[in-house]
């Protein structure tokens, strides 16, 4: 994959990305400005579980993808691949589908919800939840676009169905601004889209022309091995970028819109950011067959400029909040702006290592750091626990940002020792991190010492 290629997969990918960003930035402030605020904390608590079903795809495409990348000739090692997949996928969607009849059920033990709501807090619950479990068990189909250089038109599939979404939710705004009737809007178009990618693109791409999902006869236990750790990174993620509203919800029920609307604006930059770099995965993968050093010096030569990029969105986010969030969504989520400051510092010491987890995958070497995900959602869980219990909403933003510390500090004098494909450069590696925490403290501080 030459650099014209790598770009146009960028932009790809980056209109993946943009494009759930895009549709929180539309449709947050027609929500807000349609419904009561119980009923739009429970709106964002939906988001946020459904949120949780978007982990049972453990990490289909991008197994996928990378296996297709290396070898696209190979039919037979494709065919367990798919097989492997589709059975995980099978098995984790039935146990997501549980789990949602149960949430479902025990809804109002869990959350303070008024009586005369209930029942259209559960339906939104179930519907929104349902349609995510869906688009979960057809996530390897955008691996096969994506392992066959067709990033392109993933992301037009992906794309319609945000405007589809926008579209939806703007007209039920017009018609019957109701909770229900938003989850209704937010969830067909996933539903269709889902269908569409298991009627139309399993018929017209080669790669299924001879396929036949065999349940264990042709299962590749490397390819499970992968799964099963890139299930347990997406569980991490979840509890490490969406805990926090449901740890917000116990402690301040009230304050669960304006910590959503802070998380809304991250999530638009973490989308970019995903989105601009998940390509090294294709990249990265070709080209380490014939160059051993390939992954440690693209590692090398994009810290020297990725760093400096994420300290001017820190920048950008940090100074605008104020005057963002009150053009946005109106001046009534005033807290929102404390959240979005904490949050983005947060948001730039984790992506620190970002790239860098891009590139793990690309060598299938996820099992050496397989525990560094789950031990920063469960400092992430347990600071914005007790932080939360003392300070409220503030301090589960505080506990976000305090893991996202700690994990950066293991990921350079712990986690980056174990990876074989910088081993003889560990050193050269470490520093060149440690130049950019340096950096990113002193921008942190700067903008403390500012105000």
């Amino acid at each position: 994959m030459n650099i014209k290629s790598f770009l146009s997969k960028g932009v790809a990918n980056i209109i993946s990305g943009f494009s759930g960003s895009l549709l929180s930035l539309v449709t947050v402030p027609i929500i807000t400005k349609s419904l009561l605020n119980d009923e739009l904390s429970i709106w964002f608590i939906c988001l946020q579980i459904s949120g949780f079903m978007m982990m049972l795809s453990f990490g289909a495409k991008l197994i996928f993808t990378r296996h297709v990348s290396q070898y696209p000739e190979n039919k037979k090692r494709i065919n367990k691949i798919l097989s492997t997949c589709r059975t995980i996928l099978n098995r984790m969607c039935i146990l997501g589908s549980i789990a949602t009849i149960l949430i479902v059920i025990f809804l109002p033990y869990l959350y303070e919800i008024p009586k005369e709501i209930l029942l259209q807090a559960r339906f939104s619950l179930l519907i929104i939840t349902s349609a995510m479990i869906l688009m979960s068990w057809v996530s390897d189909l955008h691996g096969v676009l994506w392992g066959s250089n067709k990033n392109e038109k993933s992301a037009l599939i992906i794309l319609a169905t945000r405007f589809l979404q926008i579209i939806a939710i703007y007209v039920c705004s017009k018609i019957s601004p109701s909770l229900e009737f938003f989850s209704i809007a937010y969830s067909l178009p996933i539903i269709l889209s889902s269908l569409f990618l298991v009627f139309y693109i399993r018929r017209k791409y080669v790669i299924f022309d001879k396929f036949k999902y065999t349940k264990t006869l042709t299962q590749d236990n490397n390819v499970k091995s992968e799964m099963y750790t890139l299930g347990l990174w997406s569980v991490a993620t979840m509890l490490v970028q969406g805990i926090d509203v449901i740890v917000v919800s116990f402690y301040s029920f009230s304050d669960v819109p304006s910590y959503s609307i802070a998380s809304t604006i991250i999530f638009f930059f973490l989308g970019l950011i995903n989105g601009l770099f998940s390509p090294l995965i294709q990249w990265v993968a070709r080209k380490s067959i014939n160059d051993a050093n390939a992954p440690k010096n693209f590692i090398l030569k994009i810290n020297k400029y990725y760093i400096p990029f994420l300290g001017v969105v820190f920048l950008i986010i940090y100074f605008t909040s104020e005057y963002f969030i009150n053009l946005w969504v109106g001046s009534n989520y005033h807290n929102a702006i404390l959240f979005l400051k904490i949050l983005s510092a947060g948001l730039l010491i984790r992506s620190i290592f970002l790239p860098l987890s891009f590139i793990i995958i690309s060598q299938g070497e996820q099992n050496k750091i397989k525990s560094s995900p789950m031990l920063e959602a469960l400092l992430n869980l347990f600071f914005s626990i007790i932080l939360g219990y003392k300070f409220g909403a503030i301090g589960v933003a505080l506990g976000t940002l305090i893991s996202s510390v700690l994990i950066t500090l293991a990921m350079i004098f712990y986690y980056c020792s174990h990876l074989d494909f910088i081993k003889k450069h560990t050193s050269k590696v470490k520093l060149s991190y440690l130049y950019n925490i340096i950096y990113v403290v002193i921008i942190i501080l700067l903008v403390i010492i500012i105000g």
